[in-house]
């Protein structure tokens, strides 16, 4: 899918410092991060999430690839940024535990390393098929991603449950992994409360 402009007509001018929002929130994750599953990119959570915080989203979700690279994780340790939210896990659950483990640790260690002053929300999977499917690894991966977040005992690391994000199958769409508008809906709900909290 592409985006194409077919022209503009009268005056145009960059927005005024005013008319843009002053912090920004950072997203890293999976397809369903980008927005994959939602009607319209703006019924996206991160889109979403964003906008109820009101600030500008700069929105690093890629389907398929989130690998939890060392150098995406160089590169977003490097931006300016006021909050982030990582998604981590989908997109590795054919990985085996111990791998996880230390991918995502160094991860969120190279972030939150550089950003000690900056709130980081780690969010484990989503509800999805895999919690009925292969159960133990997702639980598993849960369960060690909490443990990384307590490890590094940092002020302003957070560690979120996805499956409380979406408790249910019912915000899914058709292929039980991406949710639907109304499950973008509740993740958005549930990440706000617990920054606002």
């Amino acid at each position: 899918m592409g985006t194409c402009i077919y022209g503009i007509e009268g005056d145009i001018s960059l927005p005024k410092s005013y008319q843009v929002p002053k912090k920004s929130l950072l997203s890293y994750g999976s397809s369903i991060t980008h927005g994959a599953g939602s009607s319209v990119p703006t019924s996206g959570y991160a889109f979403n999430l964003a906008t109820k915080l009101g600030m500008n989203l700069r929105n690093l979700g890629m389907a398929g690839a989130a690998h939890m690279d060392e150098a995406m994780a160089e590169y977003i340790a490097e931006q300016k940024w006021d909050i982030a939210i990582l998604e981590l896990g989908i997109n590795v659950i054919d990985w085996t535990i111990e791998k996880f483990e230390e991918k995502a640790r160094n991860f969120i260690h190279t972030i939150a390393s550089t950003h000690p002053d900056r709130p980081i929300y780690c969010i484990s999977m989503f509800t999805s098929y895999a919690d009925f499917v292969i159960t133990e690894q997702i639980q598993g991966m849960r369960k060690v991603l909490q443990q990384i977040v307590e490890e590094l005992n940092l002020p302003l690391l957070y560690y979120v449950d996805g499956s409380k994000c979406l408790p249910d199958l019912t915000g899914l769409t058709s292929d039980a992994l991406h949710p639907s508008n109304t499950g973008m809906a509740s993740i958005t709900e549930y990440l706000y409360q617990q920054i606002n909290g």
